[in-house]
């Protein structure tokens, strides 16, 4: 399908008709921030048998892309506006494919209040490859950053941890024997993550410091150590399992899945130990659950994992790392 056709069909619905997008008949968008606000602006990109499988559906792909992407912007507390989207596809991409890829990034849109104010397609002989950048703001001065975590602070996340992790292992051969009920849940966590976009921009009156959970929590929360130069200590008996993971915990021994898998797209940050009631109170508002999981020790540059009995835990790795082939 050719590119301006899938731009007046597919995208330019999306604009929502927003000035901004110039109905996308430019090469670039023009926008105008709040004179006391922030621009905040990531990008991500998913290529598939890397971030996805080559059987996932474009609708999932769509949730993914844009998951990933929405959490960033909820890991400094600020609101998403806009995105753009860079498109390489390949045979498989017909025009089904892709009114199905819109329809869901569509659904997205509508639930957040944002709209597409450009980007670019194209197509090749390889894997698809896509590339989302989103574009939020802050009011001045009052993003959350990885790099002021204070020793004393309190270290939560929100929602459970590892379910993703294992949606992957599931999506590619069931290798657990589960029920439908299970291998749905397990699945839909890999596919459609949900950013935590509210309990973030909520959290900025409370977090030192805070990231999402991308890459498995213990190198996220390594990220966090390093840039606030602090050593962080972990419970790993309060890392948050869903009933699912708790169940399936009782015949394997799934903690380097759940520590290192990634795609959990949670929240975590460090608060000061004085705003434990707040915080308690802000998950019950907003229906999110949030779990203390250890504390900031002292100066440092690293996380440390222990057991029930004050014992240090090592895995194999600390998380999923970007690296060439």
């Amino acid at each position: 399908m050719q590119e301006f056709k899938i731009i007046e069909k597919y995208l330019k619905p999306l604009t929502k008709n927003h000035p901004s997008a110039l109905l996308l008949q430019d090469d670039a968008a023009v926008i105008s921030p709040k004179s006391n606000t922030q621009i905040v602006l990531s990008c991500d990109n998913l290529v598939e048998n890397v971030h996805f499988l080559e059987n996932t559906t474009p609708e999932n792909i769509a949730k993914k892309l844009a998951g990933r992407n929405l959490s960033d912007i909820a890991a400094m507390g600020a609101t998403p506006l806009y995105t753009m989207i860079s498109a390489t596809l390949n045979e498989k991409c017909d025009e089904t494919w892709i009114a199905e890829f819109c329809q869901s990034l569509e659904r997205t849109n509508n639930r957040y209040n944002i709209c597409v104010i450009g980007g670019d397609t194209s197509y090749h002989k390889g894997p698809i490859n896509l590339s989302m950048t989103v574009i939020g703001e802050i009011d001045k001065y009052k993003a959350v950053t990885r790099a002021k975590a204070s020793i004393d602070d309190d270290v939560y996340v929100t929602g459970t941890i590892g379910d993703a992790a294992i949606g992957l292992l599931v999506a590619r051969d069931n290798e657990f024997n589960l029920t439908r009920e299970k291998k749905v849940f397990f699945e839909n966590k890999y596919h459609s993550p949900v950013p935590q976009i509210e309990i973030g921009q909520k959290l900025i009156n409370f977090a030192n410091s805070m990231t999402d959970i991308s890459d498995g929590i213990l190198l996220d929360l390594n990220n966090i150590a390093s840039t606030s130069n602090v050593e962080i200590h972990i419970d790993i008996t309060k890392i948050p399992l869903s009933k699912h993971m708790k169940e399936l915990q009782k015949s394997y021994d799934l903690y380097e899945n759940i520590i290192t898998g990634g795609d959990d797209y949670e929240l975590l940050f460090t608060a000061s130990k004085s705003f434990k009631n707040e915080i308690a109170a802000l998950a019950k508002d907003c229906d999110v659950k949030i779990t203390k999981i250890g504390t900031v020790k002292k100066e440092g540059n690293s996380a440390k994992i222990f057991n029930k009995n004050k014992e240090e835990l090592f895995f194999t790795k600390a998380g999923y790392i970007h690296q060439e082939a």
